[in-house]
């Protein structure tokens, strides 16, 4: 199915539950602890991680007397490397749909974006902030920035505009 904004909700999905696995490469987190980070509903959140359970992604764990969540370690690089994959993918796409309209510098810095992504591909870096590096900002901002537009995205989707 593909809403009034062009994206496919299975898009919208995987791209959901790649910010449950970054949250949770950062440190296993509890449910709650997670649908705070995330801003999710306890519906969607439950849902995203039973897929991410299913496909073996990510486990449960107990640490004391509560259960959380942790990205099951041999999936951690095959998962990140598949999510750069993606955002490169995605950010080609861009360049390529929107590159006539950018300046000379943007240009530069889409390239420069799309070799760190590439790099980090290739040569499997596991370093976390990638995207960081790439656009030059912090792992928090950058966090803030995905949380906000795909919480804007569930919104404008569930109004219907």
């Amino acid at each position: 199915m593909v809403g009034k904004q062009g994206m496919n909700t299975a898009d919208v999905g995987r791209r959901n539950r790649n910010l449950v696995v970054m949250e949770l490469m950062k440190q296993p987190t509890h449910f709650s602890d997670l649908k705070r980070k995330l801003k999710f509903s306890a519906t969607t959140l439950t849902g995203h991680l039973e897929k991410l359970l299913e496909e073996g992604v990510v486990k449960r764990q107990v640490q004391g007397r509560k259960v959380v969540f942790v990205v099951v370690e041999e999936k951690k690089i095959q998962t990140m490397l598949e999510m750069r994959t993606e955002c490169r993918n995605e950010l080609a796409l861009l360049a390529f749909d929107y590159g006539i309209c950018l300046t000379n510098e943007a240009r530069s810095k889409l390239r420069e974006a799309l070799d760190v992504l590439d790099d980090s591909i290739v040569n499997r870096k596991q370093d976390v902030d990638v995207a960081g590096k790439m656009l030059g900002i912090s792992e928090s901002d950058l966090d803030k920035t995905f949380v906000g537009k795909l919480k804007l995205q569930e919104t404008k989707r569930r109004s219907g505009k």
